[in-house]
C-alpha cells in the first residue's frame, strides 16, 4: 500500500466487497469505489507518518470448502517506533473465487475517534 501499487492490493479484493466498522456498512460495488478508499488509507497513513502495519493472525477457519473466516489484530507503527492508536481487530471472509483467494467482506472493530474510520467510510 505504500508503494501505491492500487492493482497489487485490488488482487486481494472481490468486487462487490462488503465493508462495515460499528456504525457504518459500505459496499464498494466498483473498482473505482475500491480505490477512493485505498487512496483515502494511504493519504491517512502518509498523514500521520504511518511507517508500517503490523496484522496479527487471532484466527482463521475454512467455513466452507470455498470460503474462510479469519480474524487478526492490526497495530499501526507511526515513525518507525511508535504505536499509533490501540490495536483493533478486523474479522473478514475470503472466499476462493475463479482459484484465486480474495477478501469479500471485512468489519473493523475500530472506534470513531480513530482517524483511519474516515479513509474507510464516506
Amino acid at each position: 500500500m505504500q508503494a501505491g501499487e492500487f492493482q497489487r492490493f485490488r488482487d486481494c479484493f472481490a468486487v462487490p466487497f462488503l465493508l462495515e466498522t460499528f456504525e457504518y456498512k459500505r459496499l464498494l460495488r466498483t473498482e473505482a469505489e475500491l480505490e477512493s478508499v485505498f487512496d483515502a488509507v494511504r493519504q491517512f497513513r502518509e498523514l500521520n507518518h504511518i511507517t508500517f502495519v503490523i496484522r496479527e493472525n487471532v484466527a482463521a477457519q475454512y467455513v466452507r470448502n470455498d470460503t474462510i473466516s479469519a480474524t487478526h489484530v492490526s497495530r499501526m507503527v507511526q515513525r518507525g517506533d511508535m504505536l499509533f492508536g490501540r490495536p483493533f481487530p478486523t474479522y473478514s471472509l475470503i472466499k476462493n473465487i475463479d482459484g484465486c483467494w480474495r477478501l469479500t467482506f471485512s468489519q473493523y472493530a475500530i472506534e470513531e475517534s480513530h482517524g483511519l474510520i474516515a479513509s474507510l467510510t464516506p
